[in-house]
């Protein structure tokens, strides 16, 4: 815009916080830097002129010295008298001599005089270097916004002018400072939040993600970010560009700006509220929403009857400012004013939270009734936000036994939200303050989320003391005797839990809660040691559940939950339906689950999406008995992908937390070793990992464990290793005789025997379960082995690339290639190589390890890193890691 031959005026126009003032410091420093004079001035709202700054990211160069160009004197009168304006723009252009430049921000503070001087200053500027940049806030003030608008439409028509609105960030652009910020890849609603509470408003979006990264309020799984605590944008260091700005509009504005924020929805109503509340004339109140206005912050309505902030998080910022009182009197204000009518809300969550707020301002009885009301309506889809609404109705509730049940029914909603600790908190205060006012059955339900709460947050030692029966407030036998055994259970100690629950059966089965749930600890607790008839026969008589607090009584929910820990998709569906559970009531975890196990990479495109977001959250509020299944079904996936020190990492954190069922994950070596082929070294880990449950007599998970040891076995010429662990896994087959037992001993035997038929039997079954990754696994090995025809390759192919099991690909490629299969689409070959070479660069791999892991020479891999590099413009590893992180590398 500086260039010979264009024009010699520029108007960069825009919101608050778009960005021009930015723009202009940064077009200062440039200029400095390149030698330019440069006179920088800066209208503040009361329209006084004063240095503007110079300083730039970049050349970090000092604040404008003081220039007469504009000054008050000469251009006094020049509105009206073309005289003066003409003298005062001659002599601004002898200041500018030949090629200065001179940059004005917020023009919209200037006065009528200003804008008539610029107009005679710029066609003096056509044919020489001096430029003129200034920036306005749109939509500026009256008279000057007119004055300005004019003054622009005749210097355009004598081709004297550029305007140039700064563009709001659309989506990809906020998308890609969140990736800058946190060197990982933004969860889509972590996009979107941070774009609706900022419209896309450069320094609001600025403000937004520094303190995503600040409020800590944002994990990382897998290089993937995901908000894990409310979202930021609601408090002032949130907003603290914009509502610096605000401030400096003067008191007056600021009070008019935080009654607007808890009034504006009011519609035609809120001025006369507005000004009620500020005790001013609505005429005055009127005059300050149009400064707001004009300044940027409102957005007005037709004729003028009704306000909204452009930037929504400004509104919450103000909100979140106020004092208490402020916020409470203000709350206040706007409900009476819609329950009385003279006022009317379209948006009943915003009135609802001004009932939250506004406490004991409004008449307890219909707050109350608004506030369960508001509960019920989002306790399916959000938990965790339905226990807000019913927090603040128990503050209002008519008498004490009305605030334990709706404190107990908020307790349950945290524990559905996966909040554990907070579900903790609650029902610890619950019990200390009002325990003595639940009914006893809801007592019950309250201990026994109290315990598995513990578990979920990995609290062994409370878990312990339960266990050996001190540690729990039970305030009847069937209740501690029920959570005991739960305990135990949790504490994998499933014998002592069957135990336990035979020597008090008379005392839990007094109660119809108690009864049911203590016949289905029993019924997992036979399954899991390898005597699944009582789980079957519960399964058998499914049918309509009678629900306590929301939830079925028979515990189908935790059914679903152990059948996906086995891995049983088609049956966990079946209890679903025959239940008529929905999914999305069940926890994110099981829901995860279900999505790798039926290979659904459902909205995200990605598989594993779910499971990344359960990880997240669950590091923050705590995990849930599906967290173990979950984690290795994403391990798995995981390791295919090639991200083998993420999967180690995962096990890792899992075994920290001694969760149940911790056997059925791998040991953390276990990822390395495999991926580097070291098969002694996978065998030693997988062995140990298979006594530690066998010492605790549990024979759930052992199918894949034996599994594992024979196939490697197998792959070390052990053949009577392999055997053994055939024997045991038959052994195992007849005793605990589920699809995935009988898929793992053909494949097995498959192997060991070299038998062609139990091949294609381990297949055929592997298509019935429906589990896709395990069929793809299992036609790798069987082709790589010689055991089944070389084009079921294939099918395992495309599920690995429905999965972006990179690695698996690779492997999958190298079959394909030695048994003479044609590989589909040459052209995804090379991209998938190159992003899986980058993947292992990034995983911290040597060129050796690298080349062990995909099947190569050291060599190859060199010259395939040369050319990565060469046409991507990474320069190192770290690069090409963090691009990675990024998910700035194709895929």
């Amino acid at each position: 815009m500086l260039t010979r031959g264009a024009p010699p005026l520029t108007v960069l126009t825009g919101p608050a916080g778009a960005g021009r003032t930015y723009a202009l410091r940064e077009l200062a420093g440039d200029l400095v830097a390149a030698g330019r004079s440069v006179h920088s001035l800066r209208f503040t709202p009361d329209r006084v002129l004063v240095p503007g700054r110079l300083s730039s990211s970049r050349t970090g160069t000092e604040d404008a010295g003081p220039s007469t160009i504009l000054a008050p004197g000469p251009r006094r009168g020049a509105h009206t008298d073309p005289q003066v304006a003409r003298r005062a723009g001659a002599a601004a252009t002898a200041q500018l001599r030949g090629d200065g430049v001179l940059l004005v921000d917020d023009a919209q503070w200037a006065d009528r005089d200003a804008v008539a001087v610029l107009e005679a200053l710029v066609p003096r500027l056509r044919g020489t270097d001096a430029r003129c940049v200034v920036t306005v806030r749109t939509p500026g003030l009256e008279p000057v916004r007119t004055d300005g608008l004019a003054t622009i439409a005749r210097l355009r028509e004598l081709g004297l002018v550029t305007v140039r609105r700064m563009p709001l960030m659309r989506r990809d652009g906020v998308d890609r400072a969140l990736r800058t910020a946190l060197d990982a890849v933004p969860a889509a609603d972590l996009v979107d939040g941070v774009l609706s509470v900022s419209r896309g408003v450069p320094v609001a979006v600025h403000d937004v993600v520094n303190a995503v990264i600040e409020r800590d309020v944002v994990r990382i799984v897998d290089r993937h970010a995901y908000l894990v605590r409310p979202g930021p944008g609601g408090t002032a260091d949130d907003q603290r560009h914009l509502l610096g700005s605000l401030r400096r509009l003067g008191a007056d504005a600021w009070v008019t700006a935080t009654a607007t924020a808890f009034l504006h929805p009011l519609g035609a109503a809120a001025p006369a509220l507005i000004a009620e509340a500020l005790g001013t004339s609505v005429d005055r109140t009127r005059e300050r929403l149009t400064t707001l206005h004009a300044a940027g912050f409102l957005h007005r309505g037709r004729r003028g009857e009704s306000w909204r902030f452009l930037v929504p998080s400004v509104a919450a910022a103000l909100r979140t400012a106020a004092g208490p009182f402020e916020c409470r009197r203000l709350s206040a204000l706007a409900v009476n004013a819609v329950w009385d009518g003279r006022a009317h809300c379209d948006d009943a969550d915003f009135l609802n939270e001004r009932i939250l707020e506004a406490g004991s301002l409004v008449a307890a009885g219909p707050a109350r009734r608004a506030l369960l009301a508001q509960a019920a309506r989002v306790a399916h889809a959000s938990p965790l936000d339905a226990s807000r609404w019913w927090r603040a109705a128990s503050e209002v509730a008519r008498d004490r036994p009305e605030w334990a049940m709706t404190r107990l029914t908020e307790s349950a909603a945290r524990f559905l939200g996966g909040d554990y600790d907070g579900c903790l908190r609650l029902v610890r205060g619950l019990f200390d303050e009002a325990g003595d006012q639940l009914p006893a059955e809801a007592a019950q339900e309250a201990l026994v989320m109290l315990v598995y709460a513990l578990h979920n947050t990995g609290d062994v030692t409370a878990l312990e003391a339960i266990a050996d029966g001190s540690g729990l407030m039970a305030q009847d036998d069937a209740a501690e005797a029920l959570c005991r055994a739960i305990a135990l259970g949790l504490l994998d100690r499933w014998s002592d839990a069957l135990h336990l629950l035979d020597d008090t059966r008379d005392a839990w089965k007094g109660t119809s809660l108690t009864l049911d749930l203590g016949q289905a600890l029993e019924a997992v607790a036979d399954l899991y040691l390898g005597r699944p008839e009582r789980f079957e026969a519960r399964l058998a008589g499914g049918g309509p559940a009678t629900r306590v607090s929301g939830e079925p009584r028979r515990d189908a929910r935790k059914e679903v939950t152990t059948l996906l820990a086995h891995e049983d998709l088609r049956r966990s569906e079946a209890v679903l339906a025959t239940e008529g559970i929905p999914e999305d009531t069940l926890s994110l975890t099981d829901r995860a689950s279900l999505q790798m196990l039926r290979g659904d990479p459902g909205p995200s495109g990605d598989v594993l999406e779910l499971a990344r977001r359960a990880l997240a959250t669950g590091s923050v509020l705590g995990h849930d008995l599906g967290r173990v299944a979950m984690t290795r079904m994403a391990v798995a996936i995981l390791w295919g992908r090639g991200h083998i020190t993420v999967a180690g990492d995962l096990l890792t954190s899992a075994h920290a937390e001694r969760p149940s069922l911790a056997h059925l994950l791998d040991d953390p070596g276990i990822p390395t070793a495999m991926a580097l082929r070291d098969k002694e070294r996978g065998r030693e880990l997988a062995a140990a990992s298979l006594r530690a449950a066998t010492d605790r007599g549990i024979v759930a998970g052992l199918e894949m464990k034996r599994t594992r040891l024979g196939g490697l076995a197998f792959l070390l010429g052990d053949h009577a290793g392999a055997a053994e662990q055939l024997r045991a896994l038959e052994d195992l087959g007849r005793k605990v005789p589920t699809d995935r037992t009988a898929m793992m001993v053909a494949f097995l035997r498959a192997l060991v025997h070299r038998d062609g038929d139990a091949g294609w039997e381990a297949v055929t079954i592997g298509r019935a379960r429906g589990v896709q990754f395990d069929l793809a696994i299992a036609q790798l090995q069987l082709v790589g082995s010689g055991i089944i025809d070389p084009t079921e390759i294939l099918e395992a192919y495309a599920i690995f690339g429905r999965f972006a099991a990179l690695l698996y690909r690779a492997l999958a490629r190298h079959q394909m290639a030695r048994h003479h299969v044609t590989v589909p689409g040459r052209q995804t070959t090379v991209v998938e190589n190159e992003r899986l070479l980058a993947t292992l660069v990034a995983e911290g791999f040597s060129n050796r390890q690298i080349a062990t892991a995909i099947g190569a020479s050291e060599k190859s891999v060199e010259g395939r890193l040369g050319r990565l590099f060469a046409h991507s413009g990474y320069q190192s590893r770290i690069e090409l890691a963090g691009a990675i992180q990024r998910g700035e590398l194709g895929t």
